[in-house]
């Protein structure tokens, strides 16, 4: 069972450390992203 476990306060702090407080995959707020969406589509 891949949901039998448990994360200790340090092992969340290190999670928590990886959030760049964006999207990896698709930002809608990146002017960049804007600029290819409106000219690709």
């Amino acid at each position: 069972n891949i949901f039998d476990f448990a994360l200790n306060a340090e092992e969340v702090k290190q999670i928590e450390a990886l959030d760049q407080g964006r999207s990896l995959f698709l930002d809608h707020t990146d002017p960049a992203t804007v600029e290819f969406f409106m000219t690709t589509a």
